[in-house]
């Protein structure tokens, strides 16, 4: 428990571990894990599976993606942190001063952070309920 582990959190309702199970309107499946007890330091990963392979993004790689395919997988580790997300932030900024400086559509919108607060909110909801919260994404392309 968040108590047992991190009592310094549990008065703030935080959880230390959590699982989030989503259910795509088009049928695929998500699974959000989250431990924010890494004794090795800071940890993110993220896993796509499809019907083909694989793709593992995470800072533990000094390259932020592992490819496993039929014929081998790839994954030389990280040295720190910011090796493996410096330069994501910078192409973000990058784009989004383009398009903001070219009069461009922005490629996350305001409409998406909502969506994302949808979610988690939902998570937290489902959290403190203890069940399932159906978050309804109507008129959005990627729903």
């Amino acid at each position: 428990t968040t108590v047992a582990i991190r009592p310094e959190v549990a008065q703030f309702g935080d959880a230390v571990a959590s699982v989030v199970n989503l259910k795509f309107v088009q049928g695929a499946i998500g699974n959000i894990e989250s431990y924010a007890q890494a004794v090795y330091g800071y940890d993110v990963r993220t896993e796509i599976v499809g019907s083909k392979g694989s793709i593992l993004v995470g800072s533990m790689n000094r390259t932020p993606t592992t490819f496993l395919l039929a014929h081998g997988s790839s994954r030389p580790l990280a040295d720190h942190f910011l090796s493996t997300f410096a330069d994501a932030y910078l192409a973000e900024i990058r784009d989004f001063t383009d398009r903001i400086l070219n009069d461009q559509p922005l490629r996350v919108t305001a409409h998406d952070g909502l969506r994302a607060l949808a979610i988690a909110a939902a998570a937290e909801k489902s959290h403190l309920d203890g069940g399932p919260v159906k978050v309804p994404l109507e008129n959005s392309a990627h729903a």
